[in-house]
């Protein structure tokens, strides 16, 4: 143990676990924080349920953010304001010794620590910033930290480090008129150049720098980093302790007479010159030539974790709420046929089965929108995409208005799927990538549930306008909302930050979206993804993959017999509660209670989800099974109780689209961000061709069937392949509810 540096001792004296890797666990005595490099930090404790370790050992400032000609003012850059905020709600959420803004002890992170004698000799300093070499001016051992380390420190008051070979920066003499630490800091630069000090710590001594000011040393350290260096130290001597003592973090009394008594010494000399004039000597019992590894890089962000981790917040919601206005308009329109039908049918003196061709190729519609709009998505963006879309429902639902044969409803019906079948798998990646990990389920199926909700709303209207007004209105106030939704989504919902994240050329874009979702990140760090920065061509082929293919096939199955059996009792439960005998109202009374079962049910599925994953939607499958073969062992509808036929209607309900909606939650799960939007729209694409069947399917069982028990057996076969496919899928989402393990 002899001859050892004062950064081995340092070293040494902290070190908890070696591995043989190279790499020490090494414990942390202080901890300085600011606003630009501690969100994320802040997030992942929550998003795992820990604490600090030590909060009193941790202290927070505010710094790169703050203003140096309007300290008391307003915040006007949007992504300062909300770190500066973050920083002060994470403080006292978890306890750190926060200084704010205004307080007279304000100041850099570097120079604050000094001044208030946080920094002390002996100690391991960290904080989210390369210059965290300027502390080593006092015999610290201090270094600079990224993002997912300062978690660690947060959670453990440790850290993972290898430890640096050591360099000595020798000067003697006295320093001239005029010549300052700065200039012996690029006197030090330039002999070893930019990269000469890389995987080293540097250690200064010398006269020239024992006469040094603290502030002299401090700047002296503060730019060891400039060579590549990972610290800088100065051993501590009486001009330390004389700067250190009384300030009001430094220790007092006895405390401070055994602190004061130095035991660590200078560092071992090196061959140095005599001269008078002040010289800087390059050891040569070290070997200092430049390494391989890279100095302290600036900082790479992961987009897919800063949106992971965020809290959620106001401008989530909002976002999440206004794509479900527009899906919300989907499941109207949608709804508001199966409700019209028995209407017009009398209107243009056909059979209600003269229909199914009209049902048929709005589902067309829907599958060749959802085909061309998911991938598109993936290409020029979900916000565009979408918002095309919901122009293109609304306009010819409002055209609707004005058809005059079942040719003209089926043409306008066709067109209307183009737009309805690309909004959603756009609106689905959008809620997914502007909502954290820990709530995007909840998020997502809420989206899907609010086609339920307008189907809802559909109904309820229908039974009040459809006897007095007719169809033609309900139509014409479905496009309206329709259309009055978009212009609130262009100037309120911002693009994808996952989606933007694929082009550096959107560094701009992507910093105004985080700021506008609330999301805190790093004003000058660099952008990167989970999988790295492409653009343009997506590559469909990613969703049958290896590791993919099994998923994908599951999940289309899955979708495909949930959608077919959706769409079915949506667009036949009137006809189907007619042929039973039952009125125009309370037919629409069934349909409405229909989907409040599934608005339940959903809702249950959705908090399941967050507890046990969404393997728990196999047991809504089987429940549905269940309550659909009870109902179909009657001879027919006609015999049963009225109540009894509408709660079995709300408990299949309650089935049935708890399954289908919850199933967008996790196929954004399963695929990837550049892959999103198309794996989506393929998905709902295979599920829609069964809703095209179900037109006909429904079509041939309202002719032979009057009873109507039959859609019950057809009800239980469709349940029994959607828990078949959700048995088959591997991926499935995660519990993001239940309480972390500490």
């Amino acid at each position: 143990m002899a001859n050892r540096t004062l950064y081995e001792k340092l070293w040494d004296a902290h070190v908890i676990v070696r591995r043989d890797d190279g790499t020490s666990l090494i414990y942390i005595d202080r901890h300085l924080i600011h606003e630009v490099t501690t969100p994320q930090a802040f997030a992942g404790l929550r998003s795992s349920g820990r604490r600090l370790r030590r909060p009193e050992l941790t202290l927070a400032v505010p710094d790169h953010n703050v203003s140096t000609t309007q300290r008391g003012g307003h915040v006007a850059d949007e992504e300062s304001a909300a770190q500066l905020a973050a920083l002060e709600k994470n403080c006292a959420d978890f306890g750190v010794e926060y200084i704010p803004i205004h307080d007279v002890r304000q100041g850099i992170v570097h120079v604050i620590g000094p001044e208030l004698g946080f920094t002390l000799p002996g100690i391991t300093l960290v904080c989210g910033d390369s210059h965290t070499a300027t502390h080593g001016a006092f015999g610290a051992l201090a270094v600079g930290i990224g993002t997912s380390e300062i978690e660690h420190v947060f959670a453990t008051q440790t850290l993972w480090l290898r430890q640096s070979k050591t360099l000595l920066v020798e000067v003697e003499g006295t320093l001239g008129r005029g010549i300052g630490a700065k200039d012996l800091a690029l006197a030090s630069v330039g002999a070893l150049g930019a990269g000469g000090a890389n995987g080293h710590a540097i250690e200064y001594a010398g006269a020239a720098v024992r006469n040094l000011s603290m502030e002299g040393r401090m700047t002296l350290c503060n730019m060891a980093i400039e060579s590549g260096a990972r610290t800088g130290l100065v051993a501590p001597d009486a001009t330390t302790f004389a700067y250190l003592e009384g300030k009001p973090w430094a220790p007092v009394g006895t405390l401070w007479e055994q602190a004061s008594n130095p035991s660590h010494g200078q560092s071992r000399r090196a061959h140095h010159s005599d001269a008078e004039a002040p010289t800087l000597n390059r050891p040569k019992d070290h070997e200092h030539e430049a390494e391989t590894s890279p100095p302290i890089p600036e900082e790479v962000v992961d987009v897919d974790a800063v949106v992971d981790r965020a809290p959620w917040s106001s401008a989530q919601s909002i976002v999440t709420l206004l794509v479900c206005l527009a899906l919300i308009c989907d499941g109207f329109d949608n709804l508001a046929y199966g409700l019209v039908i028995p209407a017009m049918s009398r209107e243009y003196s056909v059979l209600p089965s003269a229909f199914g061709i009209v049902l048929a190729l709005g589902f067309v519609g829907l599958t060749v929108g959802t085909i061309i709009a998911g991938p598109l998505g993936d290409r020029i963006g979900r916000k565009p995409v979408l918002l095309g879309c919901i122009v293109l429902f609304a306009f010819f639902t409002l055209a609707t208005v004005s058809a005059r044969s079942v040719f003209a409803l089926a043409v306008l019906r066709f067109s209307v799927g183009l737009g309805l079948g690309g909004a959603l798998p756009n609106a689905t990646a959008l809620i997914a990538e502007c909502t954290s990990a820990r709530h995007r389920n909840f998020a997502v199926t809420a989206g899907a549930l609010s086609i339920i909700v307008g189907g809802i709303i559909s109904a309820a209207l229908a039974s009040v306008i459809l006897p007095h007004e007719g169809w033609r209105v309900l139509f014409g106030i479905a496009g309206a909302i329709s259309l009055l939704s978009a212009p609130l989504i262009y100037f309120a919902v911002p693009e994808s930050p996952k989606f933007l994240a694929r082009d550096v050329r959107n560094s701009a874009i992507l910093r105004r979206s985080l700021a506008r979702l609330r999301m805190p990140y790093p004003p000058n760090a660099l952008i990167k993804t989970a999988v790295g920065i492409e653009k343009t061509r997506v590559p469909i082929g990613i969703i049958f993959t290896a590791d993919l293919l099994r998923n994908t096939l599951a999940l289309w199955f899955a979708f495909l017999c949930a959608m077919t059996l959706g769409y079915m009792m949506t667009s036949w439960i009137p006809t189907m509660l007619s042929g039973a005998g039952w009125d125009q109202r309370s037919s629409s009374l069934g349909l409405l209670t229909f989907n409040c079962g599934g608005l339940v049910g959903t809702a249950c599925a959705a908090v399941l989800m967050g507890f046990f994953s969404s393997r728990i939607l196999s047991w809504f499958a089987i429940a549905g099974v269940v309550v659909a073969l009870a109902v179909a062992f009657a001879p027919s509808l006609a015999v049963l109780d009225p109540r009894i036929v509408l709660s079995a209607l709300f408990a299949l309900g309650a089935c049935v689209i708890a399954v289908t909606s919850p199933l967008f939650a996790l196929a954004s799960h399963i695929y990837p961000t550049r892959a999103r939007s198309a794996g989506i729209a393929c998905a709902v694409a295979f599920g829609r061709l069964g809703a095209i069947a179900s037109s006909f399917i429904g079509a041939a069982v309202s002719k032979l069937d009057s009873h109507g028990v039959a859609y019950f057996y057809l009800a239980a076969a469709l349940l029994g392949g959607s828990t078949l496919a959700l048995l088959l899928i591997k991926q499935h989402t995660l519990p993001t509810l239940r309480p972390a393990q500490s």
